[in-house]
């Protein structure tokens, strides 16, 4: 039981993209469980461990990596998709106490199932499934083996989470803010030989025109005073 809703409840885990798309659920644990309990009991690494997944190779900062990541904050786009499932479902907008926890699974995976069919037939999805692709064959590990121990170090390693986040946010930082660009002493240094020097030398000869044409107009108007006086 959570406390904030005061009665009994079921935790949905699920990885969501901008566009609403639901690439994975785990619908089950119950009561008051962290993000952390609900990770430790969800099968979304099974596949890494196992060794069937495919790698997702990428860069960051310049920095290679083997397999994608997750956003474990990005509430934004999840709770958009929960807000969204809800209108859409009304049978997740009712208490459920009569039916049974497989029974609700069933449920809310129908739900999810086809919120993602309404996108793809909307054409909102990010990329289209594609019947006729085949991928390649992967070789799974057993549970135990030295390679699954391997797979799992990897996914739980702190020094590669820290240095993702940083490679992750300098390139954001490059690629998203333009730090303002220095000019050095060079840049306001005009040359000689530059083809638009005459325009500036141009410009300095009317100015002293203008000030001669300037300096008569002063002396005509002193001799008009003299001849007054």
């Amino acid at each position: 039981m959570r406390g904030d809703h005061k009665e009994l409840t079921i935790i949905l885990e699920a990885i969501a993209s901008h566009d609403l798309w639901i690439w994975h659920a785990f619908f089950g644990p119950t009561g008051a469980n962290n993000d952390i309990n609900v990770l430790d009991q969800s099968p979304v690494f099974n596949d890494i461990y196992l060794g069937k997944s495919h790698d997702v190779p990428f860069q960051a900062n310049g920095v290679a990596y083997k397999r994608g990541y997750y956003l474990t904050d990005a509430r934004k786009d999840v709770e958009r998709a929960f807000g969204v499932l809800k209108r859409r479902w009304q049978v997740l907008t009712v208490g459920a106490r009569s039916y049974e926890v497989k029974r609700l699974q069933h449920v809310m995976y129908a739900c999810i199932i086809l919120h993602n069919m309404i996108l793809e037939d909307e054409g909102r999805e990010i990329c289209r499934y594609n019947e006729n692709e085949v991928l390649p064959n992967v070789e799974g590990v057993a549970i135990g083996t030295q390679e699954y121990r391997v797979n799992r170090r990897e996914v739980h390693n702190r020094d590669l989470h820290q240095a993702l986040r940083a490679d992750l946010v300098e390139h954001i930082y490059r690629a998203h803010i333009h730090p303002p660009q220095e000019l050095s002493y060079d840049d306001y240094v005009f040359d000689e030989s530059d083809e638009d020097s005459d325009m500036f030398v141009e410009s300095e000869d009317s100015d002293d025109e203008s000030d001669v044409g300037e300096n008569d107009a002063d002396d005509q108007g002193e001799d008009e005073d003299d001849d007054s006086e």
